[in-house]
């Protein structure tokens, strides 16, 4: 299936209708979100010249075998997003997102294979390979084997409340991610631009959400003569009762050709503890190329 803007925005229009403020957690896979990242979190409205942060810290571990390449990506990933926003008029906000990640060798590959010995769930070849090793390569471009952490593209935007009525809300976003480093396979010095939608359907205690983003950006001097699309699509869905909530994540790849080519799709489940804090597990779900294995997320918000 050829995707193409338009009809990446209308199948995003679609579910907004279906009733779906929420943030978009971007799906946690380096090669991906070396091109562009989704930082936004969790959003309410808010007061002019009233200020509010979130804090978002994500565990994942990645294992992902490229068939047509035959090697293999194995690594635990930790990012931290600093996600600050600020009232400039009763419906407009001004944001800025910045995000520092680390990759390493980790330490969930023997209990993962458990897990999935123990539910008779596909054990992905991950017997075949040494347990708790870094080997992140992509063709003959990048190849790490030891612990790597970088600074993501700094993103500057703005949110507007485009209507109101009753429990439902529509809002736009657009926002630029400005770089500060150049890191093959983790960070490009190129800027690039997204615009999205978020709706939110709310009554006392149930609630429903979606957003949908696009991404426009240029390919990564580090990536020369590689056949890239420059535009990237995420799509969220969420719905839950009270403090807890199951959702997904389904965000495309930019690359033409090959296993990473395939879009990542990953189910979320998170539970909010008091006012603040919420903590969530995610687990992906076929093709399992771009998206991380198993994950665990916390988010603190003012």
């Amino acid at each position: 299936m050829i995707y193409t803007p338009l009809r990446i925005l209308l199948v995003s229009m679609l579910i907004f209708l279906l009733g779906s403020s929420l943030g978009a957690a971007d799906l946690e896979f380096p090669l991906i979100q070396s091109f562009t990242y989704f930082p936004f979190q969790p959003h309410g409205q808010l007061q002019p010249r009233k200020f509010s942060f979130s804090l978002l810290a994500s565990y994942s571990n990645i294992f992902a075998i490229d068939f047509t390449g035959d090697y293999f990506n194995d690594m635990e990933y930790m990012s931290y997003t600093l996600f600050v926003r600020y009232g400039l008029t009763p419906k407009i906000a001004l944001e800025a997102a910045g995000r520092v990640s680390i990759v390493y060798r980790g330490f969930l590959d023997r209990s993962i294979e458990w897990f999935h010995s123990a539910f008779s769930l596909p054990l992905a070849r991950r017997n075949e390979y040494p347990r708790d090793i870094l080997s992140y390569r992509y063709k003959g471009y990048l190849f790490y084997n030891v612990s790597q952490s970088w600074v993501s593209p700094l993103v500057l935007g703005v949110y507007g409340e485009l209507a109101r009525n009753g429990p439902f809300t529509l809002g736009g976003r657009l926002a630029v991610g400005i770089s500060f480093q150049d890191k093959p396979g983790f960070s490009s010095s190129k800027p690039f631009l997204i615009t999205g939608l978020s709706t939110s359907y709310r009554t006392s205690g149930f609630f429903c959400e979606a957003d949908g983003y696009l991404s426009f950006f240029r390919q990564p001097s580090w990536l020369p003569g590689e056949d890239v699309r420059r535009v990237l699509y995420l799509i969220q869905g969420k719905a839950g009762y009270r403090r807890i909530a199951l959702g997904f994540t389904r965000k495309s790849s930019p690359f033409r050709e090959g296993d990473q080519s395939h879009t990542g799709n990953l189910f979320f489940l998170e539970y909010r503890i008091g006012r603040n804090f919420t903590i969530g597990v995610m687990e992906d779900f076929f093709p399992f190329d771009t998206s991380p294995d198993i994950g665990f997320f916390f988010r603190f918000s003012d």
